[in-house]
């Protein structure tokens, strides 16, 4: 989509180093848009520095790019729209510009970003475990990125192969993928509490949850009860609008207990005899 237009999400690689996201993000995407109308995004971007950066460029890059705070998460969803008022050095911003550019991030851990289940403007792909040089010597990876930069042909195959073959009906600018890695970071965005009682009702030991249990074992987890919910109205709020894996709602508060959803709860004889397929 960056080719023909721009897209409507970030491109988030997140994994771990050596796996090539480096050479597809400032590589392989500049050469796909032209240097000219690539940037690597300056470090103040997200810390409210000027914005004039996002002038004028079809791909813009947060390379290894921490936005692990729901600040920094506004500030990317505020950069994604088509319109923006630019900022610059000596400037006063008084008008709207149009924005071109479709976005990457770069990162390596899951800590390093800040989701809620239903952000729709994060795409994140699954990233191989294998490290590139696993697969290619020093000298290919060197000789691909020098060809990628200097060889004209090259270029324009991987141009007219992704204009070609990469269009699909199923997605739009709009679209945006969440997988597996989507909902772990989700998981992780998730503070220590809220954690703790995903992962209790994640466990089905139990068909209830005594909140002052919960309470219990979270401090048994940050050392003190520091930042477990006074109310268990938050803790209630919280049930009502989490999605595990972005589908379903796990569980409720009914008075000083939390109750699981039919999904988890402990596995009855009939179940275990399913997963044996009906055989012991």
């Amino acid at each position: 989509m960056a080719l023909v237009g721009r897209c409507e999400t970030y491109l988030v690689l997140n994994g771990k180093k050596g796996a090539g996201k480096g050479i597809l993000s400032e590589h392989i995407l500049k050469m796909l848009v032209g240097e000219e109308n690539f940037i690597i995004a300056p470090e103040t971007l997200l810390e409210g520095g000027f914005n004039s950066a996002l002038d004028r460029r079809r791909i813009v890059l947060f390379d290894e790019t921490k936005a692990d705070k729901e600040s920094k998460i506004s500030k990317l969803k505020r950069y994604i729209n088509e319109t923006q008022t630019l900022e610059k050095k000596g400037i006063d911003a008084d008008k709207l510009s149009k924005i071109y550019s479709s976005y990457a991030i770069t990162n390596n851990n899951l800590s390093d970003l800040h989701f809620v289940w239903d952000d729709r403007r994060f795409s994140v792909p699954e990233i191989t475990d294998t490290a590139l040089e696993d697969v290619m010597d020093v000298d290919q990876i060197r000789d691909f990125v020098i060809s990628l930069s200097k060889d004209k042909d090259l270029q324009h195959q991987f141009g007219h192969w992704i204009l070609e073959k990469g269009a699909d009906s199923d997605y739009s600018e709009f679209s945006v993928w969440r997988g597996p890695r989507f909902h772990q970071v989700v998981y992780y965005s998730l503070t220590a509490w809220q954690r703790v009682i995903v992962d209790e009702i994640m466990s089905r030991r139990e068909t209830s949850y005594e909140i002052k249990d919960i309470r219990r074992i979270y401090k048994g987890v940050v050392g003190d009860a520091v930042g477990f919910p006074s109310s268990n109205s938050r803790i209630k709020d919280f049930l009502s609008n989490y999605r595990h894996e972005g589908i379903e709602e796990i569980g409720s508060v009914l008075e000083g207990d939390i109750i699981p959803n039919s999904n988890y709860k402990p596995l009855q004889i009939e179940d275990h005899l399913k997963d044996f397929g009906g055989m012991l």
